[in-house]
């Protein structure tokens, strides 16, 4: 997982040469999601995908002594959502319609996740920039995988139970 923070906001509260403060934003994220839907290579295993989403959270920044490092403290909730489109065909599409040759179906993921993100960092400052270096410690607490099948071809098919959707 890669997370890119854009637009951030952060305010802090300073209290004598340390900080408290809160931040918020929106992120960006590759996740690379494994279908494993069948052990055929006409279905995808892998498919990187950039969600969307926001964060918030809490950060502690502590100075060591009177230099120019720093000990950081971050804690974030991140929520973040992609959708991906696929025209699924061959024995992919066959493992649900049978009855029918050469279905195509469009297939539908939806991936929604929440997570929390503890990060421990160390800080420089060179005048007016900050490095930071550190370790990033997370859990997920929520993740939510919906799929959805339409049958494209032939227009006559239908699954089991009569649909065209699933």
């Amino acid at each position: 997982l890669v997370s890119i923070n854009l637009f951030s906001l952060n305010a802090q509260i300073l209290q004598g040469n340390s900080s408290l403060g809160v931040q918020a934003g929106y992120c960006l994220n590759l996740q690379s999601h494994n279908f494993e839907c069948c052990n055929c290579s006409c279905c995808p295993t892998h498919c990187p995908e950039t969600a969307k989403g926001y964060y918030f959270g809490l950060n502690y920044q502590l100075p060591i002594g009177f230099s120019n490092l720093g000990l950081n403290a971050k804690l974030n909730y991140y929520y973040t959502s992609y959708q991906s489109i696929r025209d699924l065909g061959g024995e992919y599409a066959k493992r649900f319609i049978d009855n029918v040759d050469n279905p195509v179906l469009k297939f539908t993921q939806t991936v929604s996740t929440s997570t929390i993100i503890l990060d421990l960092l160390t800080s420089y400052d060179f005048n007016s920039l900050k490095l930071y270096g550190g370790f990033s410690f997370g859990n997920y607490i929520r993740a939510r995988i919906k799929y959805e099948a339409d049958i494209i071809s032939p227009e006559n098919a239908t699954f089991s139970d009569n649909s065209k959707h699933k």
